[in-house]
């Protein structure tokens, strides 16, 4: 007999995972568009097309005087457009990822 890993086994657990996976099935327009949504995927691709994480131009977190104080969000798509731009499908997946997440 199967038995599920003991998360698994919890109904909430299960659940919340059913809903996820419909959302992500829901969406799967988006997740197989070979191209990209808009110009900033580009532009986040281009400031990221560097050697490696260490050349990376991190947004600062102490800036707080510039017109768009966002570090975690600049960062995180800095990290995201360094790692997986070359790979559409696999950076559309992880945006509608964290989407259903949130």
């Amino acid at each position: 007999m199967l038995t599920l890993p003991r998360p698994l086994a919890n109904p909430a657990v299960r659940s919340r995972l059913v809903v996820f996976a419909c959302l992500v099935v829901l969406q799967l327009p988006l997740v197989c568009n070979p191209g990209y949504f808009s110009h900033d995927e580009l532009e986040w691709w281009a400031r990221a097309s560097v050697a490696g994480w260490a050349q990376l131009p991190w947004v600062s977190w102490t800036a707080v005087a510039d017109f768009q104080y966002r570090p975690l969000t600049f960062n995180l798509w800095l990290l995201l457009a360094h790692g997986f731009a070359a790979k559409p499908y696999l950076m559309h997946l992880i945006v509608v990822s964290l989407g259903c997440v949130n």
